[in-house]
């Protein structure tokens, strides 16, 4: 299996945790995997991963390790349904993302207007802060970016204690 392209778990993340070692992965969907904390920092090392998919992952929150930032290739991260702690530094410095869905993001920090060139789609639910999100309405306007959505739900955020 060391040329796999694409790899779909569902169930038990903690059964998987040599994924990293497939670095000629391109897809890797863990969708609905409950027991997933967070990513292992080795998934910096899979080069050719273009779709990382984190839909439905329980109801804890799930930690992306700064190496995420050394995936190049990396073009769509989809965390629909599921609570991110927070990104790292270097999240938005992936030149290849085209589409980013996240969802109840706890801590983050805006990207820079030049950022993003190949923005497609943008989905955030759950924003903490409105005006973290500026310079992303900015990037709206770019030539690539095609749908940007950014919802916010405070009254929920306020009973988690995560609103400022």
């Amino acid at each position: 299996m060391p040329k796999l392209r694409t790899l779909w778990l569902c169930g038990s993340f903690s059964k998987a945790l040599g994924v990293c070692s497939l670095t000629f992965l391109r897809v890797l969907d863990l969708y609905g995997i409950k027991d997933l904390k967070g990513l292992p920092s080795g998934i910096g090392k899979m080069m050719h991963l273009r779709y990382l998919g984190l839909q439905n992952n329980g109801h804890g929150s799930i930690d992306i390790p700064p190496s995420v930032s050394d995936l190049l290739n990396l073009q769509t991260l989809d965390a629909r349904n599921s609570r991110t702690r927070s990104l790292p530094q270097y999240f938005w410095d992936v030149p290849t993302f085209r589409h980013i869905h996240l969802t109840d993001v706890y801590c983050w920090d805006a990207p820079e207007v030049g950022c993003l060139h190949s923005l497609q789609t943008l989905y955030f639910s759950g924003v903490c802060r409105l005006e973290d999100t500026k310079n992303i309405l900015i990037t709206k306007h770019r030539r690539n970016a095609r749908k940007i959505n950014i919802a916010k739900r405070e009254r929920k955020l306020q009973k988690m204690g995560y609103h400022d």
